[in-house]
């Protein structure tokens, strides 16, 4: 389908585009100051040896992933000895041997937190990036895979 741009109007890095679609004007609005929200990428399960579903009192649904986790999401692999999964939220919590991949950069941690719909990895675990011949270690912090950028706190070292 083919969308021919009316006009643009950049604010900063958001834009307000509306498209002329079958002889109707429809407003296709994309920035987060608005209504919606920047759509992130699905999350995808490649692998776990065990996965375990869960029920809670608070009736929302969770389950564990046990066992070479690797996950997906865009051009992000990662991998963990074990995750658990808030389905509700689009949340991980990944433990053991925590890695994530993105192009030529490689982070490193015990634990990582994992928003997917935010793409922010944070850790109170000492964290390393590689990129590189680059390396960052910090005692805590986060790493967002949609802008590349890492924060990290306490005793950081390059």
């Amino acid at each position: 389908m083919y969308f021919r741009p009316l006009f643009i109007i950049n604010f900063g890095v958001k834009k307000i585009v509306c498209f002329l679609i079958f002889g109707l004007f429809l407003t296709n609005i994309c920035s987060d100051l608005l209504f919606c929200s920047n759509q992130s990428e699905p999350i995808f399960l490649l692998n776990a040896d065990e996965l375990i579903g869960e029920n809670t009192s608070d009736g929302s649904n969770n389950r564990e992933l046990v066992g070479n986790v690797r996950l997906r999401q865009g051009n992000v692999i990662i991998t963990s000895d074990y995750a658990y999964q808030y389905l509700g939220r689009n949340t991980f919590l990944l433990k053991g041997n925590v890695i994530i991949n993105q192009d030529t950069l490689t982070l490193y941690s015990s634990s990582v937190h994992y928003d997917a719909n935010t793409n922010i990895a944070r850790s109170d675990s000492t964290l390393k990036i590689v990129s590189g011949n680059q390396v960052l270690i910090g005692e805590s912090g986060e790493y967002n895979t949609r802008t590349n950028i890492a924060i990290f706190r306490k005793n950081v070292t390059l």
